[in-house]
C-alpha cells in the first residue's frame, strides 16, 4: 500500500489506519485511548470529516471516513498523530519512532467493500459476544453500531436495523475466512 501519496476524493470513501513501530504498543491503557480520541474529536470539530466507523487497538488503528470538507482527512489525522507521538514519548520517557509508517490510506468503493471493511473494524478490538459495553483489546464505536436504535450512518451505509448488523458481524467473526482480504488483516 502507498502511504501518503494520492489525494483524497471529496466524497469518496478511506480506510486510513497505522501500526506501531516495531516493539512499541501505541496504546497502554485507557488514559492513551481517551487522549487520542479526544484529541481527535477536537480535531474533526468543524472539519466536516465524516467518522463512519472506527477501532483503536494496542498496536494499530483503524478509521472508515468519508472526506466531506475542504480539509484533507489525511491532514488532520498526521497533526493528529504528530501530537499524539509527542504526548507518548512524554508520558512514557522514550525516543525513536511511535508509528511505523506515515499514516495509511486507501480508497474504498462500493458497498460491499464498505461493509466488508465496517465488519474488519468492529471484528478487530473483539467486541463480539461480550457483554456489556466493555472491549477486550481497544476501543471501537461497534456498540453504538449494535445499540443506536437510530444510528443514521447504518441505516444511510447499508440499510441494517441494528440487529442485523450485530449479526452480521457474529456471524463473520465465527468464520473469518468469509471476509475478504484488506489492508485491515495486515
Amino acid at each position: 500500500m502507498e502511504e501518503y501519496k494520492e489525494e483524497l476524493v471529496r466524497d469518496g470513501y478511506y480506510h486510513l489506519y497505522n501500526h506501531a513501530a516495531q516493539g512499541v504498543k501505541l496504546f497502554l491503557d485507557e488514559e492513551d485511548y481517551n487522549f487520542y480520541l479526544g484529541k481527535l474529536n477536537t480535531a474533526i470539530e468543524g472539519s466536516r470529516l465524516k467518522l463512519c466507523c472506527w477501532c483503536l487497538v494496542e498496536d494499530q488503528f483503524h478509521f472508515l471516513i468519508q472526506q466531506k470538507g475542504k480539509v484533507p482527512a489525511d491532514e488532520i489525522f498526521n497533526e493528529l498523530n504528530a501530537k499524539y507521538a509527542t504526548y507518548y514519548m512524554h508520558r512514557y520517557k522514550k525516543m525513536g519512532k511511535v508509528f511505523r509508517t506515515g499514516l495509511q490510506f486507501e480508497k474504498i468503493e462500493g458497498e460491499d467493500n464498505l461493509l466488508q471493511l465496517c465488519l474488519n473494524i468492529h471484528i478487530k478490538t473483539g467486541a463480539v459476544g461480550i457483554g456489556a459495553k466493555t472491549q477486550s483489546r481497544g476501543f471501537s464505536d461497534y456498540w453504538v453500531w449494535v445499540l443506536d436504535n437510530e444510528l443514521q450512518m447504518r441505516d444511510e451505509m447499508f440499510n441494517l436495523s441494528k440487529e442485523e448488523y450485530r449479526e452480521l458481524v457474529k456471524d463473520y467473526s465465527r468464520h473469518p475466512e468469509k471476509l475478504k482480504k484488506m489492508s485491515i488483516n495486515d
